[in-house]
């Protein structure tokens, strides 16, 4: 630290800071009163020897003073807690499909030597969105099985309207209670076709219940992948995205899925395809010991 350019002394102080949020350190160098208090005298001195040539007329001082921090970083990792979560995600990654096994679904087959986007090729039950189209369909137990959809210039649907409960989210519900969370916290109805794409909040088929955390809102969850799909849209508004939001099941009887298969077609305005998103996200909670525990029945 420096006063008025003299050398007021230096300290450290150590504290242990939260990585997620903001936090002081405090630092008290005790050398720099005894000079602070020296100028301090010396400035006020100055001004009311001003004051008095100017007919007692209150001059104000100031006291510059500057101090350089460096900061160093100490992080410790607990290498075998992370190496647990990592087996513990591998292990109900495991019957995952890969979006690779379901990609033909969200590119129909055409002739190679014409150009066309998603909205040349509509299924004959999809309905209109925007200037593209939305399919919902049901499968076993009337639960939602796909979402196709056809996005070009899509209207926005975000609410904040109850949504519709799913076939499995009152399974869903009870799994998530009996892990030790709050249904109202740690469970959702995801959007299939997301709202912000045109997708109903209130059609059954477009809703599945889901882990809301991880699967959800985790850095890699359903809506970073929609998030990645906004800004292919916003990029190339003229264009179009073919997508396709697979649930999936550990069985026929099954109610609430293990994951969704997400995939993303970008067509430019010519209608060539240019780019392909792809991820599979697995429906998860974490329980109160922390561990991952995977929805699906």
């Amino acid at each position: 630290m420096t006063i008025e350019g003299r050398t007021a002394g230096t300290c450290t102080a150590t504290e242990e800071l939260p990585l997620d949020s903001p936090g002081d350190i405090t630092c008290n160098a005790a050398d720099a009163g005894p000079v602070f208090a020296e100028w301090e005298a010396e400035k006020k001195r100055e001004a009311e020897a001003e004051s008095r040539a100017q007919g007692g007329t209150p001059v104000p001082f100031d006291i510059h003073y500057t101090a350089d921090t460096y900061v160093r970083v100490l992080a410790q990792v607990d290498v075998a807690a992370v190496q647990q979560t990592l087996e513990q995600e591998e292990e109900l990654a495991r019957d995952a499909p890969a979006p690779a096994d379901v990609v033909e679904r969200a590119a129909p087959a055409r002739d190679d030597d014409e150009a066309g986007d998603c909205t040349r090729t509509r299924p004959d039950e999809a309905v209109d969105n925007g200037a593209g189209w939305i399919l919902n369909t049901l499968g076993t137990n009337h639960r939602s099985e796909t979402g196709q959809a056809c996005l070009k210039n899509p209207p926005n649907n975000s609410s904040g309207e109850t949504k519709a409960d799913p076939v499995g989210y009152r399974e869903a519900r009870a799994k998530v209670r009996g892990l030790g969370r709050e249904p109202e916290e740690d469970l959702a109805r995801c959007h299939i076709i997301a709202a912000r794409f045109g997708g109903s909040n209130k059609l059954a088929a477009n809703l599945s219940p889901c882990g809301q955390l991880v699967t959800n809102n985790g850095p890699l969850g359903m809506s970073a992948f929609e998030n990645e799909v906004a800004k292919a849209l916003a990029l190339q508004p003229s264009g179009s995205v073919r997508y396709l939001v697979e649930p999936f099941f550990a069985s026929a009887r099954s109610r609430i899925p293990k994951g969704f298969v997400m995939i993303a077609i970008g067509y430019t305005p010519a209608g060539l395809p240019n780019d392909v998103i792809s991820r599979s996200v697995l429906n998860v909670v974490e329980s109160a010991d922390g561990d991952l525990t995977n929805l699906g029945d």
